[in-house]
């Protein structure tokens, strides 16, 4: 394996250095990642090996799924200016739900200030690399960002009386994390087990199942396939509704606590 790295600063990615990797056959990537990891990758042979077999697998996954194609051409206009920063990774299904999870967990860092929006963004691409998928910040947070206009059109759309309804495979994944945002009009978060969120489940390019017949071989093995990450989203789902249950527990609980709290000082008072 031949490694050649190139130190700059790009205004665009903002990365600081360019990294190419050869396999001594055929293939050859260019990566874009820190200088950290540079330089990493230069002297730790493993995390080489890594990042080009992780390479290898992107260049092999098909692209993920559109929005499925209605009267209105706002959701399409939305899912195809992608910027130029995410050109250079094809986002799998398990990548997808991975950046979900991953922004969920960082989602306080990114709105409290207290750290640049560029440095969380590149946390959660350092959580990505850790997971095989070789991305950048700026990368996560253009995918992160044309998911989320995605979400709103479909919403929009779904929410115009005499419009056809349109499905989006990661739609009930945003309304679990975008639902209640000022952007959006509240919405109610859909049970795992509904028929909407059981087809919105199914993976890739078996979203559409053939109208009549026996499923084909390659359509068993491909659910069979997709399975997992069908089970990995509707857990992601589940522990986000789990975690807002929680919340509005623990907020309920501090106002019965207070509420104790002022009546005790009332009896208190009244007997001086």
């Amino acid at each position: 394996m031949k490694i050649y790295i190139n130190y700059r600063t790009d205004s665009r990615t903002m990365a600081s250095a360019t990294i190419v990797l050869e396999d001594g056959e055929e293939f050859r990537c260019e990566l874009q990642l820190s200088e950290e990891d540079a330089e990493r990758a230069s002297t730790d042979y493993v995390f080489a090996q890594s990042l080009l077999n992780s390479a290898k697998m992107a260049a092999l996954q098909p692209n993920p799924i559109a929005v499925m194609p209605g009267p209105s051409s706002s959701t399409s206009s939305t899912t195809s200016s992608a910027d130029d920063t995410d050109t250079a990774f094809k986002w799998p299904h398990a990548a997808i739900l991975l950046l979900v999870e991953t922004y969920r967990r960082f989602e306080d860092d990114l709105s409290s200030g207290k750290m640049s929006q560029k440095k969380v963004w590149e946390k959660i691409a350092a959580v990505m690399r850790e997971q095989g998928h070789v991305v950048t910040g700026p990368q996560c947070m253009s995918k992160f960002n044309g998911m989320k206009r995605t979400y709103k059109a479909v919403s929009d759309h779904n929410s115009k009386s005499g419009n056809n309804p349109r499905s989006w495979p990661y739609f009930d994944l945003l309304q679990s994390l975008l639902g209640e945002r000022p952007f959006m009009e509240p919405l109610s978060i859909a049970s795992s087990s509904s028929p909407s969120t059981r087809m919105r489940c199914a993976s890739g390019s078996s979203l559409q199942n053939k109208a009549d017949g026996e499923p084909s071989t390659e359509a068993k093995k491909k659910r069979r396939l997709d399975e997992p990450l069908c089970q990995l989203q509707t857990a992601i789902l589940e522990s986000r509704r789990v975690a807002e249950e929680g919340k509005n527990r623990r907020h309920q609980e501090k106002i019965a606590k207070a509420d104790l709290l002022m009546q005790k000082m009332d009896e208190f008072l009244k007997k001086l």
